[in-house]
């Protein structure tokens, strides 16, 4: 079920991975994503995305490049 996508005209949902790094630090680092999560810290580096994803209920769809 983890592996699934889902596709709409204008949707795709899929699981989140190591190419999604860049973007989800982006979001979470800005200030006013970070006052207002309280595990978010500021600035969020890519490593704490990556160990927030190894953390996550994802944890089997992330890891390093190459796994």
């Amino acid at each position: 079920m983890l592996g699934d996508v889902i596709r709409t005209e204008r949707l795709v949902l899929r699981p989140i991975g190591v190419e999604d790094l860049a973007l989800v630090q982006t979001a979470a680092g800005r200030r006013e994503v970070a006052d207002t999560m309280i595990s978010i810290a500021h600035p969020f580096s890519s490593q704490d995305v990556l160990q927030a994803l190894l953390r996550s209920e994802w944890s089997d769809t992330v890891g390093p490049p190459g796994c």
